[in-house]
This record gives structure tokens, C-alpha cells and sequence, in this order.
């Protein structure tokens, strides 16, 4: 019964999105009035606008304006958008096998010591369950917080490389020059530390879902595994030739859900690892940073050729995009480091520049972030409507082919599984039949067949 209430009132809300689309007359000026005044807005369109307005430009903004047949662009808006335009890097992996977008948001930073500042590249970098971001300042000899957006949260003394969160939000730190481990409560109070003697250099962390520890030994080329009492439970790796040893000096250390470790190695492919550290396979390039997503595709930076490669859980390259450039978030002279991706797909990762000229200071470090958004890939056999590829068809399918038809989403080359009336163009049209098909209503097109 409370399922079947729940179905009435889903269907209600969306009937009442496509009056507001204009495709029924059933409510009088009055009821629409209020229902705008509801909606903070007066028509789908203008609501769509204020809520992609962030990642609008001029010519989006002036496309969402002509559907209207209204113009409400102001001088203040052209010139609050005259340099701002989203940068959108295609990814074909993501949720469910849809397709990804990640969209440039901001970054933050610099060279020095005030809080929001950093006297080297950050090397070390994760994320809370809440999204804050945490990053090491060993030259300032703090570590330092902050919110999802870069707004500074407090700072915490430790010389610490790298860190790792656990899921009850403690922060494990190491430092290397006093092969230490410091344990932090998410406000920064100390509540343990250990002197490692059995490691030669300590150098890089990983918790796994279980709480247990991984260190990584630089000069050793070795895994230490701790339980959460710190007592040794395993080891693997060295220096060597076979599959399960490293040639050159290993680099970062991450975990996936299911217990796996991943090593990156200097000039040299990734090593995946078992909990028991037995050798699984290797996969991908010479990579230094590396981190895992909640559905366990793995992110790795490449300092050398500025890349930023994407791995799905097989060791398969999805995609990679470069860093090199003069966008916003680009360079023409500078490094990556370490990476992190939070709960919710955002990918943050520490980048220095190297300033031209005769600058000071000569570098700038900063963390970037950048949000996974859903794009469109239709190929042949997909089921018309469903822009997102997860085998269903609803209004977020119907938003993203909105989102599509105003450039906010890349246009796919094959637009058969979104051009819901087969007219051989995308307009606000594919997207009203698609919520029509989504609420039950007739005469939807193409929408629910399948691309020849």
C-alpha cells in the first residue's frame, strides 16, 4: 500500500513538471502562478538555468533564452561570463557503465604560509566521509583542512608526507625523516603515535576497509601490513625482478574495497596485490599518485607526461586527459603528485606551477577538483531515451538531454538514444518526450524502442 501511495505521489510531482513544461492545460493561471512562486522560478527552462547558472556560459545562457522566446540575460551576467567557460573531459566508465563528464569547479592554494597556502606541493591528500580535504604541508610543518570548495578549516602540527582517513574520520600521518606514524582525531588532537623501527623509510599509507595499515618503504621497496594495534601481520614486495618485487623505487599506495593494494612504481607499471600482498597482475603506465572510486576504477597521475589516467578494476584504460596547457586548470610547466577521489566521485589532486619569468616565488601549489557529471554515448542497440546508459528511462534521462541540447553536456557523435522523435536533432522536444514516456503519457515518439 505505501509502495503504491509512493508511485502516486511520484507521478503527481512529475504530472505537475510537465504542466509547468506546457505540455497539459489543466491548471488555471492562478494554480500555475503559485505553483512558479513554489518552484522560485517561472518556467522549467528558467528553472534548468539557475540551476546549471555555475556552469553556464554566454552562448548556454543565450540558448535556454531563446526556448523562452524571453530575454533575461543582464549586462552583470555577459560580463560575470565573458572569461568563464566549463572545461568537460569525456569519460566513457562510470556508475552502472554510463558515461561520465568531469567538469572543472576550482581550485585553491599557493606559495607560502598563510592558511590557505602551502610551502611545497602537498604530497599527501585524502578526504573525510564528509567531503572536508585534508593535505599535508610538510614545510610548513602542518597539516591542514578543508571543505569540499577549498575554504580553509583549521590546521594541525605535523611534518608529516602523507595521510590516510580512517572511517570514523582519524587521521594516520607519516613522516619519513623520523620513520613516524601519528594518529589524529578530525580536529586535530593527537591521540597516538608509534616509532617505526623495522621499516628502512617509511614513505606512503593505506588503511583498507577492515582498519588495517599498509606502509610503504621507499628505500626498501617493501609493503609492511599492520592490524590496528600496530603489530606486523604481513609483508611483501622488495627490490627484484620477479612479478611480485619492484625494479625501481615504489611510489604511492592505495586500497579498494574489497581489500586489493595497488603500488605504483617509478617508470614502471602498477602492481595490484591481494590483502595477503600476493602479486595479482600489473596494468597501465608509469604513474606516481594513484586512488580508487567507491565502484573501483583507479585514478593515477603521471608527472612525466602530465597525464591523469583512468583504470576500471580489470586494469583497463578508460580514459585519460592532459594536463598540459593555458586552461585554467592546465600548465605548461609544472608537475602532478598525489590524487584522491571522495565519496561522491569528485577528484581532487595537488598540482605545482612553475611561474615564467623572473617570479617570486617561482612555483605556485595548488589542490584542483573536479566533479564527475553524466554524459551521452549511444550506440547501436541502445534504448531510445536513456540518455544516462543505466537501462532505465526517467527524468533525470530527460534533464540530461536538456543539459545536452544547451551545451552543459557534450554532444555525442551518435545521437540515436537521444533524439526521442528521430527528426536528426537535439532540442527541448527530446526531452519533453522522454518525461512524457516517463509519466505514462502518450504520443512519445521513438522513445522506449531501440537504435538500429
Amino acid at each position: 500500500m505505501e509502495n503504491k501511495k509512493f508511485k502516486i505521489i511520484l507521478r503527481t510531482y512529475f504530472l505537475i513538471l510537465i504542466i509547468l513544461l506546457g505540455i497539459s492545460p489543466l491548471v488555471n493561471s492562478s494554480q500555475l502562478s503559485e505553483l512558479n512562486s513554489n518552484l522560485k522560478c517561472n518556467s522549467f527552462w528558467k528553472c534548468f538555468f539557475e540551476e546549471n547558472f555555475n556552469k553556464a556560459d554566454f552562448n548556454q545562457k543565450k540558448k535556454i533564452s531563446e526556448v523562452e522566446d524571453t530575454i533575461f540575460l543582464t549586462e552583470e551576467e555577459k560580463i560575470l561570463e565573458e572569461d568563464f567557460s566549463p572545461t568537460m573531459i569525456s569519460t566513457p566508465i562510470g556508475p552502472q557503465g554510463a558515461c561520465l563528464t568531469y567538469i572543472y569547479e576550482t581550485q585553491w592554494g599557493g606559495y607560502g604560509t598563510s592558511y590557505s597556502q602551502f610551502g611545497e606541493i602537498p604530497s599527501g591528500i585524502d578526504t573525510d566521509n564528509f567531503g572536508n580535504i585534508y593535505a599535508t604541508d610538510a614545510s610548513n610543518g602542518v597539516i591542514k583542512k578543508f571543505d569540499s570548495n577549498g575554504n580553509y578549516l583549521l590546521s594541525f602540527s605535523s611534518s608529516a608526507k602523507d595521510l590516510e582517513i580512517d572511517n570514523q574520520g582519524n587521521i594516520f600521518a607519516v613522516t619519513p625523516s623520523l620513520n613516524k606514524l601519528e594518529k589524529f582525531n578530525s580536529n586535530g588532537s593527537l591521540i597516538n603515535y608509534w616509532n617505526i623501527s623495522i621499516l628502512g623509510t617509511l614513505d606512503k599509507i593505506a588503511l583498507d576497509y577492515f582498519g588495517n595499515i599498509y606502509i610503504l618503504d621507499y628505500s626498501e621497496g617493501k609493503i609492511f601490513k599492520f592490524n590496528q594495534n600496530m603489530s606486523l601481520i604481513g609483508q611483501g614486495g622488495g627490490f627484484g625482478t620477479e612479478n611480485y618485487q619492484f625494479e625501481n623505487s615504489p611510489l604511492d599506495i592505495a586500497t579498494d574495497i574489497y581489500g586489493n593494494v595497488y603500488v605504483s612504481e617509478y617508470e614502471k607499471q602498477i602492481k595490484k596485490f591481494s590483502s595477503n600482498l600476493s602479486h595479482i597482475f600489473s596494468f597501465g603506465n608509469s604513474s606516481y599518485g594513484i586512488a580508487l572510486d567507491g565502484y573501483g576504477n583507479i585514478y593515477a597521475t603521471s608527472p612525466s607526461k602530465r597525464l591523469i589516467s583512468k583504470y576500471d578494476f580489470n586494469g583497463n584504460l578508460v580514459d585519460s586527459w592532459d594536463t598540459y596547457g593555458v586552461s585554467t586548470w592546465q600548465f605548461e610547466n609544472g608537475s602532478l603528485r598525489s590524487i584522491v577521489v571522495d565519496s561522491l566521485g569528485k577528484v581532487y589532486f595537488p598540482t605545482v606551477y612553475e611561474l615564467p619569468g623572473n617570479n617570486y616565488p617561482p612555483f605556485k601549489y595548488v589542490i584542483q577538483k573536479f566533479s564527475p557529471q553524466p554524459c551521452v554515448e549511444c550506440f547501436s542497440g541502445s534504448l531510445i531515451g536513456d540518455a544516462n546508459g543505466d537501462g532505465s528511462i526517467n527524468s533525470g534521462d530527460a534533464h540530461l538531454i536538456a543539459k545536452v541540447f544547451v551545451d552543459l553536456t557534450p554532444r555525442p557523435s551518435n545521437i540515436c538514444c537521444i533524439d526521442s522523435n528521430g527528426d536528426g536533432a537535439i532540442n527541448s522536444i527530446d526531452s519533453l518526450l522522454v518525461m512524457k514516456y516517463f509519466v505514462g503519457y502518450p504520443d512519445t515518439g521513438l522513445v522506449g524502442q531501440f537504435c538500429s
